[in-house]
């Protein structure tokens, strides 16, 4: 229709004044899948985990990794002095926020992936490649601001901190992906999460990443141990230190696996409600019809 705008997730709508240009980029990404069912949604995130494997476990192994270096500093920088209730709970504050901002930059790198997994060009689908159009910028911000909020949320009613987790999921990738800033992110995830059924496919894709992920997650676990640490170094007759410094990083990588398979699973989600709630794979079948017909 004459006037029409562009939609909030950057693909044009279909009209007479519809540019030229934007529907030959249409065309330029292959056909977005249709609502799915469980079992579906299950195989095609493990598809994006293989297919993303290394750079996936790699990021979030190193995000754990630092986790891991700043708890204990922040021990270190502690021993010695009375640490207060208010600081115990501040300490626990800040490792929430950035565990859980951790995980919100996770799930938008892998839905950021999700999308690019449909270009027709090899090269543009997996790892680095397909974040080279990203913005680094506003996804960080999206991811810290939809982060804090579910925080804040989780603090007096843990219950709600969840159901809020759900609301925002997709507004890390909003920002990586499609470059909006915190609000229009938050707004644009808001519009595609509603309704109970979605909550419900999203509550089970969680709970069977997490099942998934058990094994390398109690592994990590283990290695990460001090007690395992000091009764494996007794073993092999090496210190403490000089262990600690090679399991760590190996524990870190495990626990990133199980990282891996929760936002990878999470990530492909964000096309269920790209083609659920905006009928974006119909769209884009259109948009390439469409093409199609103008060319001849």
């Amino acid at each position: 229709m004459p006037g029409q705008q562009d939609s909030p997730e950057g693909f044009v709508r279909l009209g007479r004044d519809a540019p030229a240009q934007r529907l030959a980029s249409e065309s330029a990404i292959s056909v977005l899948p249709g609502p799915s069912r469980f079992g579906e949604l299950i195989d095609q995130g493990l598809e994006l985990l293989r297919n993303n494997f290394v750079f996936l476990t790699v990021l979030a192994g190193a995000f754990n990794l630092a986790i891991v270096w700043g708890m204990e500093q922040m021990s270190g920088m502690s021993a010695g002095f009375e640490v207060t209730p208010s600081q115990g709970f501040g300490a626990f504050l800040a490792l929430m926020a950035i565990s859980v901002l951790q995980l919100a930059f996770l799930v938008g790198v892998a839905g950021s992936l999700a999308l690019a997994g449909r270009h027709p060009d090899p090269d543009r689908r997996v790892g680095f490649a397909g974040l080279r159009d990203a913005h680094l910028g506003t996804g960080l911000l999206a991811a810290l601001v939809s982060g804090v909020l579910v925080v804040l949320a989780s603090l007096p009613i843990f219950p709600l901190g969840i159901y809020l987790a759900f609301r925002l999921t997709y507004a890390p990738t909003a920002g990586l992906h499609d470059g909006e800033g915190p609000v229009a992110a938050i707004k644009h995830s808001w519009r595609l999460t509603g309704g109970v059924d979605l909550f419900a496919r999203w509550i089970g894709l969680i709970v069977v990443a997490s099942l998934l992920g058990v094994i390398p997650s109690g592994m990590a676990s283990a290695l990460q141990n001090p007690k395992y640490t000091q009764q494996l170094g007794d073993l092999l007759g090496l210190d403490f230190a000089s262990l600690s410094m090679v399991l760590k990083p190996i524990g870190s990588y495990l626990g990133g696996i199980s990282t891996a398979l929760l936002v990878a699973a999470v990530g492909r989600f964000h096309l269920e409600l790209l083609a659920s709630r905006e009928g974006l794979d119909l769209r884009r079948r259109l948009a390439v019809i469409s093409l199609a017909r103008a060319g001849r």
